[in-house]
């Protein structure tokens, strides 16, 4: 069993619920209907990823605002989760990268605590049109 799947295994424990890599490598946690989380290994293996694509952000004033309200958040470099604009889907993404070397399960889920309401206020903010 992998490091990675060692982890998931261990999460699975602390939220009472299966978790597991798909076929893909990556793992992707559904938060109440309405969240996607994916976690999966940076290429060389080192890191975990852990990504979350929030929403679309239409061309305009309301993106500008996003935008710069993301940038106030991303700094100063916060521990939590860097939120970016990806260009290719028009969407706004928060992410991190944890290394592997020293994770274990339980730190995996005490940032996961901090992460995932991080990613849906902000998902919240755009569905409502509120910056």
């Amino acid at each position: 069993m992998s490091h990675f799947e060692e982890l998931l295994k261990g999460l699975s424990s602390l939220v009472g619920s299966h978790i597991r890599v798909d076929s893909h490598g990556k793992c992707d946690l559904i938060v109440n209907q309405t969240l996607r989380v994916q976690l999966s290994l940076d290429r060389i293996q080192e890191n975990l990823l852990i990504a979350s694509l929030l929403g679309e952000i239409s061309a305009g004033k309301f993106r500008e605002t996003i935008l710069k309200n993301t940038l106030k958040s991303n700094f100063p470099f916060p521990r939590d989760g860097v939120l970016s604009y990806c260009d290719k889907n028009n969407q706004l993404a928060l992410f991190a990268y944890l290394p592997l070397q020293d994770l274990s399960s339980e730190k995996l889920y005490e940032f996961l605590k901090v992460f995932i309401p991080k990613a849906d206020e902000w998902r919240k903010k755009i569905l409502s049109g509120q910056p």
